[in-house]
């Protein structure tokens, strides 16, 4: 992974001299191992480096020999040595051995379409100094960021992070109310756009060309289809069996260390399972717990044992007041999922031993493994006319009820048709297909992947995804949504899943309930530290009361969950409340 930075200069004004660098510097979290620096005539780039492939032939900026092309690039493309194959059958050469080459010489042969050809984890940039043009790109699911902002000048800036885009310098953002709006119903921004009126997202599934003289062209380059494959249950589970194999192998190719997240549940116990079969040595795995509150540790042990890992737990002591100041720095934006402050704690924890470590995400959107696909299944069975896709998101919307008194003479910005037309299911899709769609087009690009991106690159780790694989998404999002959200003994979500992998599975992992990652919110806000940062944040002369005129009403009516919401962009309003000027 890497922090990537580039400024499409307005040929009329001249860039500072130094603000690549500044934009850069704000990016070496992403990458410790190196930084680098390109001025060119029409493009300047800049980039930070955490060496995981190739640590002596990979660095960028990078040019192919002609020095036409020039790449920055945060990410993994998972299956480049194939693609490194077929493009030296094609005759092209390589220097190094890193797949950051492998990506340069794609755009070279097969331009704005190689993004179909690519499997990993990306968000590049390459600039063509003799089209004097831009293309970027962002992968599927969104597990790597891409921001983008015009300065009033003129300038493009395009960055891994929004703090990149604000030391340029010359940026006030303005708050985005819809932004607002959505954050207060979903506890995080929507992963197409920001909490800034002034700075934009590059969707997930997205690319877009800029040329110099001003033209931009932005499109969508894949959407999965959804239950379209006639197929038995068996060949289901052989095929999800082999891919994720395929996955995991492919994931686990590093030139530095890698380990394993392990919760203990079903996601993670399956990936220590399927890595320790694979590798030649014992796999590192790290869990944590919050003792009496959320203690996962034992099931984690249990699968730890069960597959010999060398495993690392620890048990966390929060000082949750100064972990809520610290996030402010780590997400750049209000961002309410608690889970936040332990996956940032975990990434600290594993930093000490390994660069890479591979996670259970994806897992729960792809089979089903949320708990409101319960309720959801039992409305499609007594209902199968009905509209998923909205009962999710009734189901789904936080401070429904408050959010009118909250934003008080200002008025609620109505972001029923925004959500719907970005996030609405596609034409054809059916059923709790519906739903499904939204989650996986909006909660997992939004919040979950955003919320392991940013704290696991706030210590230089890399993570990755295996049940992300595109073959793998693409495999079981065809499968018939009967298959996919079948419940099994005793109404079990994930059946699919319990089928392809149960026997890997410890008797306790096998057993034990759903658990997400969570944090025990109720006692955290009741900390006294805590509550006196709420009590400041909903006070009648704060940033939040201007913001939301209804706070002071509102806010001591709310439940622990909704409180936590409001206190994340409370706190974040107060280290930026210049945002608020122009209101």
């Amino acid at each position: 992974m890497c922090g990537i930075a580039v400024i499409l200069p307005n040929s009329a004004v001249e860039v500072p001299f130094d603000a690549i660098d500044r934009m850069t510097d704000a990016l070496i979290h992403r990458g410790p191992d190196a930084r680098s620096i390109q001025r060119l005539a029409g493009c300047h780039l800049g980039h930070t480096r955490l060496s995981i492939l190739d640590p002596v032939g990979g660095g960028q900026p990078m040019c192919d020999e002609g020095r036409r092309f020039w790449i920055v690039f945060n990410g993994e493309i998972f299956n480049h040595p194939e693609l490194r194959i077929t493009l030296e059958s094609l005759g092209h050469y390589f220097r190094s051995r890193s797949d950051t080459e492998v990506l340069l010489h794609s755009y070279m042969e097969w331009g704005r379409s190689c993004v179909s050809r690519l499997n990993g984890q990306f968000a590049f940039a390459v600039w063509d100094e003799q089209q004097q043009s831009l293309f970027v790109a962002r992968d599927r699911m969104g597990e790597k960021p891409l921001y983008f902002a015009r300065t009033s000048q003129g300038h493009l800036l395009i960055a891994s992070e929004m703090k990149s885009i604000i030391a340029f310098g010359e940026l006030t953002p303005r708050i985005d109310l819809e932004s607002v709006e959505s954050y207060l119903s979903f506890f995080y921004v929507p992963p197409d756009r920001t909490i800034y009126r002034d700075v934009q997202c590059l969707p997930p599934a997205h690319a877009a060309i800029i040329v110099a003289n001003g033209r931009e062209e932005t499109w969508r380059y894949w959407r999965p289809a959804l239950s379209g494959r006639s197929i038995s249950e068996t060949e289901a589970v052989e095929g999800i069996q082999t891919l994720l194999k395929q996955a995991v192998r492919r994931q686990m190719v590093a030139d530095v260390p890698v380990g394993c997240f392990l919760s203990g549940g079903l996601d993670s116990t399956t990936l220590a399972a399927q890595m320790s079969a694979l590798s030649g040595h014992r796999i590192k795995t790290y869990s944590v717990g919050f003792g009496d509150l959320i203690d996962e540790l034992p099931f984690a042990r249990d699968a730890a044992a069960a597959y010999g890992t060398d495993h690392h737990e620890l048990q966390m002591e929060i000082d949750v007041s100064a972990a809520l100041e610290r996030m402010l720095d780590v997400y750049d934006e209000p961002f309410a999922d608690s889970s936040n402050i332990p996956t940032w704690h975990v990434c600290e924890f594993a930093r000490r031993d390994v660069k890479v470590v591979l996670s259970g995400d994806g897992a729960d959107e792809l089979f089903g493994g949320y708990e409101w696909y319960r309720s959801l299944l039992e409305a499609d069975r007594a209902d199968p006319s009905a509209d998923q896709w909205l009962l999710h998101m009734r189901q789904s919307t936080h401070l429904y009820g408050d959010r009118t008194i909250l934003w008080g003479d200002r008025g609620r910005p109505d972001i029923a048709d925004l959500i719907r037309g970005r996030f609405g299911p596609p034409e054809g899709v059916t059923g709790i297909d519906r739903a499904a769609s939204f989650d996986l087009s909006c909660y997992l690009g939004g919040d979950i992947l955003v919320k392991v991106d940013r704290a696991a690159m706030a210590h230089g780790l890399e993570t990755r995804s295996p049940f992300l694989d595109v073959d793998l998404v693409e495999f079981v999002l065809s499968l018939p949504r009967e298959m996919r959200f079948k419940t099994g003994e005793g109404g079990r979500l994930k059946y699919l899943m319990r089928r392809a992998f149960e026997h890997l599975w410890p008797p306790s992992v096998r057993t034990r309930g759903k658990q997400g990652f969570g944090a025990p919110v109720y006692h955290w806000m009741q900390q006294p530290a805590v509550a006196r940062l709420w009590e400041r944040v909903i006070a009648p002369d704060s940033a939040l009361s201007v913001l939301l005129p209804g706070t002071a009403v509102v806010g001591p009516t709310l439940r622990p969950q909704r409180r936590w919401t409001m206190l994340c962009l409370g706190l974040w309003l107060e280290r930026h409340g210049s945002c608020l000027a122009h209101l």
